[in-house]
């Protein structure tokens, strides 16, 4: 097992934070690592799992194994609540007090990679004062804590405006939502009571990537939140991937009724 700790995380420098090319060689990169180290006796073929920001790299590896590390081979993909319809999760949280535990890192970070996009243009006076403090409490804390110092600030709109009806956020979440791959198995749980990542995202993601072929198996789980998936759903996300192992073959819930009626795409402003 190896696990990434992503450029810039720990140190001075700047966090590439849900910017998903990144991510993505950040843990190809580990994977390439782990093959170097005497005794691992590591070899070629891989899957990755991850939650939240972890699912969202897991996701953005498939868009990138190929052609960044082609000497490796992807069996599989197994994300927790990834973070991966990006247009839909802003347009529906930005109001809520979720937007402060994404939006905080976006605001501070996104910037220095996207140099057409200010703070100012969606910030709150509150959440620019609070930003890089919350930011740096979210990386560090456990959620209850977290919670508890901030709760004050959460109860406050982070986001002055929804960032998607703004042409170049829309644009930058839109580079950084993972495309669907037909080549290689994926696998989601999700929980229902999740409130950071919309179970209706989730259904959104399922919904467009069974449209383009994809292998994806979506599980859902009715009494899970965002902080208890990945405990909760480690052990179907490990059969699942010893099974790509094994060269089994994937199969999907394309055919099945979600429980979660999808999200639908925000308008473009006119």
């Amino acid at each position: 097992i190896a696990s990434t700790d992503y450029i810039g995380l720990g140190t001075t420098g700047v966090l590439p934070y849900l910017v998903g090319a990144g991510e993505a060689r950040n843990v190809l990169d580990s994977v390439r690592a782990a093959r170097e180290l005497p005794g691992t006796e590591a070899g070629r073929t891989f899957a990755v799992w991850g939650h939240s920001q972890g699912g969202h790299a897991s996701l953005f590896v498939a868009d990138e194994a190929a052609a960044y590390a082609p000497e490796l081979t992807l069996v599989g993909v197994a994300a927790a609540a990834p973070a991966a319809e990006m247009p839909s999760l802003v347009a529906l949280q930005w109001q809520s007090a979720p937007a402060w535990i994404i939006g905080a890192e976006v605001v501070t970070l996104w910037p220095q990679f996207y140099p057409s996009l200010e703070a100012t243009q969606v910030t709150s006076p509150v959440g620019l004062q609070n930003a890089a403090a919350v930011g740096g409490a979210c990386i560090t804390s456990d959620p209850t804590s977290f919670l508890a110092q901030f709760a004050s600030l959460l109860a406050q709109p982070f986001f002055m405006v929804d960032p998607i009806t703004l042409p170049d956020w829309r644009a930058a979440f839109e580079t950084n939502t993972p495309t669907p791959r037909a080549k290689v198995p994926v696998f989601i749980s999700q929980g229902q009571l999740d409130d950071v990542v919309l179970p209706a995202t989730t259904a959104q993601l399922e919904q467009q990537w069974c449209a383009r072929g994809s292998a994806i198996t979506v599980d859902w789980y009715p009494t899970a939140t965002h902080f208890s998936i990945p405990t909760v759903s480690a052990p179907d996300a490990m059969t699942w991937i010893g099974q790509r192992f094994a060269d089994q073959a994937a199969g999907n819930t394309c055919t099945q009724t979600s429980p979660v009626t999808p999200a639908t795409e925000p308008p473009r402003a006119s």
